[in-house]
């Protein structure tokens, strides 16, 4: 692992299989994280919707996931 230092307000850009992770937030406010996509036209053009659906029925909210599954 290679640690990127960043200040407050920065943003950082990588391809979702790039391996990485975050130490904790130990401040007292929350940490956000914005998912970006991008599908050429002719891949299938807008699959805005596939994404959030396939995201949230693979990785559900705590209020949503199934207390007998991992």
């Amino acid at each position: 692992w290679i640690p990127v230092e960043m200040d407050t307000g920065d943003a950082m850009f990588f391809h979702s299989f790039l391996p990485h992770y975050s130490e904790d937030n130990k401040s007292d406010r929350s940490r956000r994280a914005m998912y970006i996509t991008y599908n050429k036209f002719s891949e299938g053009g807008d699959r805005r919707a596939d994404y959030y659906k396939s995201k949230r029925e693979a990785f559900p909210p705590d209020c949503e996931r199934d207390p007998n599954k991992d």
